[in-house]
């Protein structure tokens, strides 16, 4: 066995989809991948013999499955993990002195209300009888979610009003369970580490869904595509 035979395997996977002609989409990082071919048979009997005996096995069902695990997130497996379409990005665009009130009979204690912005910066607020409200005795606010939670009822009775600034903000948005087939045209590269060319390139057209979801766990999370092999 020689160096060249102890092989430590990457890969990268780039998707096509079947509406899309600009070029294919880079899957981002591809942590492991498998490839399993599926092939059912129908044993055939012949019966010339006083007694039936198995003289063919023929196939009745041949598939491919390849399964890519990844872990970057951005529009496209964005939209893969939503079973859904992109929709117009949402753009929040900066804003100075914003107002937000609460009423008086919807202040509960413990309860959290957004401001209606995200980004949010230079908070202030009194009640509507010009009491100041003070962060982090009557109040907390998270400020890049924009939302404020009550922490004290002492000044209930009038409706509480915060004025802010605001950040320009873009987000994606998507429909989800809006698209449940996706398919596409596939590149699969795969390298070792002895050198930049791939070792391996794979083209094929299938099928993609997301199987796992993964978890948000406090590390990268990772998320399984499975791709139907037709071509």
């Amino acid at each position: 066995m020689g160096l060249q035979d102890l092989r430590l395997l990457t890969a990268r996977l780039f998707w096509q989809p079947s509406d899309d002609a600009n070029g294919f989409i880079d899957c981002g990082n591809c942590k492991n991948h498998q490839f399993t071919p599926i092939a059912e048979r129908a044993p055939h009997m012949a019966s010339q013999k006083g007694f039936r005996s198995v003289d063919l096995d023929l196939p009745k069902l041949v598939a491919a499955k390849r399964v890519f695990t990844l872990d970057e997130h951005f529009n496209e497996t964005l939209r893969l993990l939503a079973v859904g379409k992109q929709l117009a990005d949402v753009v929040q665009g900066t804003s100075v002195a914003t107002t937000m009130t609460i009423t008086a009979g919807n202040l509960v204690l413990g309860r959290s209300y957004e401001l209606g912005k995200l980004g949010t910066s230079n908070l202030t607020a009194q009640t509507a009888g010009a009491v100041t409200l003070v962060l982090g005795t009557d109040f907390t606010w998270d400020a890049g979610s924009g939302i404020v939670t009550v922490i004290d009822s002492t000044k209930f009775g009038s409706n509480w009003i915060f004025t802010f600034d605001c950040a320009a903000v873009t987000q994606l948005s998507f429909q989800a369970l809006s698209r449940l087939l996706e398919q596409g045209t596939f590149k699969l590269l795969e390298f070792d580490q002895f050198d930049e060319v791939p070792l391996m390139k794979e083209q094929f057209s299938g099928q993609v869904q997301v199987t796992a979801w993964g978890e948000y766990n406090g590390d990268f999370n990772e998320f399984t595509v499975e791709v139907l092999q037709t071509t």
